[in-house]
């Protein structure tokens, strides 16, 4: 058997389009749902000690806004506010749930919704999760993309399995 080298064809050829946080997210702005679990995100943040450094990075960034860096201390670096028209980043568990709010949407004071989150994953519309906020939350946090994992899946496929 030949092991692939890191020049194959094993992995996926890289996009050319990069999609930004505003092609998934921005029209949820208007939808009721979203909305309504948006105040709830922003009620819980309020609660937060780290609110006020969070009120005091700027909005619709142009670049990613580290707490850390209106933090006296530096603490809080991992909590960021994202830019509109950048990829995502990474979502992940504890970084989506509201007792740690790492990601914080571009306009809003709170943290990603579970519509959000499930839009920047790449899940269909109608995607339903079932459990409290938090745990709707940390599920999309858990999983890999669903179209990431659909072309490492068809790349393996076609340059290796097949290929046995």
């Amino acid at each position: 058997m030949i092991f692939p080298t890191f020049n194959s064809r094993v992995f996926p050829e890289p996009l050319i389009d990069t999609y930004t946080l505003r092609d998934a997210i921005f029209y949820l702005l208007k939808d009721k749902k979203n909305m309504d679990e948006s105040r709830i995100l922003e009620d819980v943040l309020k609660s937060q000690s780290k609110y006020d450094l969070v009120k005091k990075l700027p909005k619709n960034p142009i670049a990613y806004q580290s707490v850390g860096d209106v933090s006296p201390n530096g603490s809080l670096f991992q909590t960021r506010r994202v830019p509109w028209d950048e990829p995502s980043p990474c979502l992940l568990e504890k970084g989506l749930e509201t007792t740690f709010f790492s990601h914080l949407h571009p306009e809003l004071d709170r943290g990603f919704t579970t519509y959000e989150a499930m839009r920047i994953m790449g899940l269909p519309k109608d995607y339903e999760l079932v459990g409290t906020l938090d745990e709707r939350l940390g599920m999309i946090g858990l999983m890999v993309a669903p179209p990431q994992m659909f072309h490492i899946s068809k790349t393996i496929y076609e340059n290796i399995l097949k290929l046995l």
